[in-house]
């Protein structure tokens, strides 16, 4: 299921993180054999579902235990699958503005950047209010990210 998952996201640009293979009513586990699905020996094709979902996505992302490689991964796959002003996204990166790792943080700004329009109220307001925070880094973040994604005079950065 793994290789035809790579199939899908080199023909389809669907990353293999945002993939559920259903048949049926399961859906195919990552490390099953698609010989294996095949319930006698007389079929010769199967007709599977493939249905695109953010739900490992954000099981990665709020999982305490995930590696920052996974981290960044996922954050690839959400802009990969997300249009610009997808809320749903911008919400699953907003809860990453403390995240400690350089790398994961700069993963956030650009996955935050592509997920949203400048000038969005929502998100400039969600950021604005990381400024004051007493983490020196979430307020790096949110000045690096309100500098992108604010509009001169914006009334929401007048405070």
């Amino acid at each position: 299921v793994s290789q035809l998952k790579d199939l899908i996201s080199h023909h389809w640009q669907i990353p293999p993180l945002c993939q559920k293979i259903v048949f049926g009513l399961d859906v195919l586990d990552d490390s099953q054999l698609i010989q294996d699905v095949f319930v006698d020996g007389s079929m010769t094709s199967l007709s599977v579902c493939l249905r695109v979902s953010l739900d490992r996505v954000n099981a990665i992302l709020m999982d305490p235990e995930s590696s920052d490689d996974q981290k960044i991964a996922a954050m690839s796959a959400l802009v990969d699958v997300c249009s610009e002003g997808n809320e749903r996204a911008q919400d699953m990166l907003l809860r990453h503005l403390h995240e400690p790792c350089d790398a994961v943080r700069q993963a956030l700004v650009e996955s935050l950047l592509k997920v949203t329009r400048k000038g969005d109220d929502r998100v400039v307001w969600e950021v604005r209010r990381r400024v004051d925070s007493p983490d020196a880094l979430v307020r790096q973040v949110a000045v690096t990210l309100l500098s992108s994604l604010a509009q001169p005079g914006d009334a929401l950065l007048v405070a």
